[in-house]
């Protein structure tokens, strides 16, 4: 009787401990897709194809006809000089508001609260250095 029991406990911890590791390889596998598709959808090549992501998206939801779509990607070939002359022209609007920013936090920091915002900086500029070297062929 007592192995029986023995045998039936033993059994269940088994079940537990695969239905466990299963939700585990599970789940690590979740998140490892997840973040290899956002990585690939931040991706410079990613990035190029917007085009074709938004054209999909307006044929699907809008039934566009082939002379439509044709006209579609006219439309964004035409405005894509002006747009990048435009995106160049911001960032270094954007990048002089980005150091008034961080320098008026700063401000508001604590001298030690301050170095580690400085290091977090630091940090974050090093992960964004590594990301654009892996994403240089």
């Amino acid at each position: 009787m007592k192995t029986s029991k023995q045998s039936r406990l033993w059994a269940s911890l088994l079940l537990l401990a695969l239905f466990g590791l299963s939700f585990a390889s599970g789940w690590f596998a979740h998140r490892y897709a997840a973040s290899s598709e956002a990585n690939k959808s931040r991706s410079r090549r990613a990035r190029g194809q917007w085009r074709k992501r938004f054209l999909g998206r307006l044929s699907s939801q809008l039934q566009l006809t082939g002379k439509q779509q044709t006209s579609i990607v006219a439309v964004l070939n035409r405005y894509r000089p002006e747009y990048r002359k435009l995106r160049a022209s911001l960032r270094p609007k954007i990048r002089a508001m980005r150091e008034r920013m961080r320098s008026d936090i700063k401000a508001l920091l604590q001298p030690e609260q301050q170095k580690r915002f400085v290091v977090m900086l630091k940090e974050a500029k090093a992960r964004r250095a590594k990301r654009r070297k892996r994403k240089q062929p």
